[in-house]
């Protein structure tokens, strides 16, 4: 039998040929979409921020070697951050800034380059209805600003303790308490209106914001508004109460800012030997007392016989109502 043989070169080279095509195609495509990708990504906006080379500690003038340029994909997340190192050079942190961070307006502690503290914080600004912020400072001793630990930022209760003047004070004809010797002694009366002499001391001003602090002078600088500041000048600034004025702190917890009413607040002496009902000494008569001699020594521990009444003339006293001698 004879066999046929067929020549298939030709067609082995026709599907070489459209193998050949067919990854050239692919290739170009594969090298176009990733031209294409290539241009999406640098179509991505960038913007350039000023972040913190190293961590920065609160209430720290910062340097320009602290400092340094990042360029970072512009989103709402930098959108405060700040830009020119210029606005930063110089100022002073509120809180501590974390190495890599973007620095934000409100991470400072101040507004102008070399001050110590500012009165507005990074988010408030001047408007009509805004309040009108001041800064005044007050001389609080260290045992009456909680041993000298408050620091800048707390926030405090502000007390005044005044001394109280009863003016054109009365003296007194009436017999006054019987001293040792049983003489009358003249007192000053009341006003007419029944009050005395003596320290108030009441909160003041409350939720006050320390701004700044001199540890040396014991002053410190409050945040207040101008109403307060004009009722604080007024009475550190009086002669009649400039030696009879003295101010207290009451430090608050962090995050507490809830509002005090103070009407029911205010305390003196009397208000507190009331409250607490705490008894008030009085003069002691002593010739109403038997008087120790050299003939009748007294040894710790002995019984005090009571106080016996001078017989009534033309009467003879009981001798069994004497007490009986020491031993």
């Amino acid at each position: 039998m004879e066999m046929e043989f067929k020549d298939n070169s030709r067609r082995r080279k026709v599907f070489v040929a459209l193998g050949l095509v067919l990854s050239i195609m692919a290739g170009g495509a594969a090298f176009y979409l990733a031209s294409q990708g290539s241009t999406n990504a640098a179509e991505v906006p960038m913007k350039t921020i000023i972040v913190a080379t190293q961590q920065i500690g609160a209430r720290t003038i910062i340097a320009s070697d602290m400092l340094v340029e990042r360029s970072v994909p512009d989103d709402p997340t930098v959108e405060q951050a700040v830009v020119d190192p210029a606005m930063l050079v110089g100022r002073l942190s509120g809180v501590t800034i974390y190495a890599n961070q973007a620095i934000t307006p409100n991470l400072l502690a101040t507004s102008a380059v070399g001050a110590e503290f500012s009165i507005l914080s990074a988010t408030e600004t001047i408007s009509p209805d805004s309040p009108i912020w001041r800064a005044v400072a007050v001389f609080v001793p260290k045992d009456r600003a909680v041993a000298g630990n408050v620091e800048i930022g707390q926030r405090v209760d502000f007390f005044a303790t005044i001394e109280s003047m009863v003016l054109a004070p009365i003296e007194s004809n009436q017999p006054g308490l019987h001293g040792v010797d049983g003489a009358e002694t003249p007192v000053e009366a009341p006003d007419p209106a029944g009050f005395l002499p003596g320290k108030i001391t009441k909160v003041t001003w409350s939720d006050i914001e320390i701004l700044a602090k001199d540890e040396d002078a014991d002053l410190y600088t409050l945040k207040v508004d101008l109403h307060q500041a004009e009722e604080i000048s007024h009475l550190m600034a009086s002669k009649d109460l400039g030696d009879f004025i003295d101010f207290s702190f009451a430090l608050r917890p962090d995050g507490d800012n809830r509002v005090v009413d103070r009407s029911d607040y205010g305390e003196t002496t009397n208000r507190i030997f009331e409250q607490y009902n705490l008894p008030v000494p009085t003069l002691i008569d002593l010739d109403s007392y038997p008087q120790p001699s050299s003939a009748e020594p007294f040894f710790p521990g002995q019984p005090v016989a009571s106080p016996q009444p001078t017989p009534e003339s033309g009467t003879s006293p009981d001798p069994a109502a004497s007490p009986s001698p020491a031993p």
